[in-house]
């Protein structure tokens, strides 16, 4: 990401992390490639595409979607499928939730966050750390030679 909202004012992304590449899904490449040959089949100039917006203002493709666009969309799909309020926020936290659930290292979920340091993104998901942990048990008589029967 090279350009960020904060408080509706066009900025640079707050860390440096969050300048990195990211991965991207097969499905999502798939999908953004498909939008970039459609811009270059319209007669869009590839070179030009580089300033273009990922999601540009419906009233003026030079800007950026309104940062409030997709917090109101988000409202109204959530209102039709009767699901309690959620936030676009809330769709980020989901994703660093399911990441780590899966069992991704800290390290990637900051990265893919664009967390200055891990030990943030620690911070903000310790809780479902301490839930996996219960699940990764060790009993030193395993490693015994003959484990000993139960009892």
């Amino acid at each position: 990401m090279r350009r960020a909202w904060t408080r509706l004012e066009l900025t640079g992304p707050k860390t440096p992390p969050a300048s990195a590449l990211s991965p991207s899904s097969p499905k999502t490449l798939g999908r953004l490639r498909a939008r970039w040959e459609s811009l270059v089949g319209n007669g869009v100039d590839p070179l030009d595409l580089r300033e273009t917006w990922l999601f540009p203002s419906t009233k003026d493709p030079s800007q950026p979607l309104n940062p409030h666009s997709l917090a109101h969309a988000l409202r109204k799909i959530v209102v039709r499928v009767d699901l309690p309020p959620i936030r676009p926020h809330d769709l980020r936290h989901t994703f660093a939730s399911m990441l780590l659930a899966e069992g991704a290292p800290p390290e990637v979920v900051a990265a893919r966050l664009g967390h200055a340091r891990p030990s943030i993104t620690l911070d903000i998901y310790r809780h479902l750390l301490a839930r996996e942990k219960e699940a990764w048990t060790f009993d030193p008589e395993d490693l015994a030679v003959g484990a000993r029967p139960q009892a």
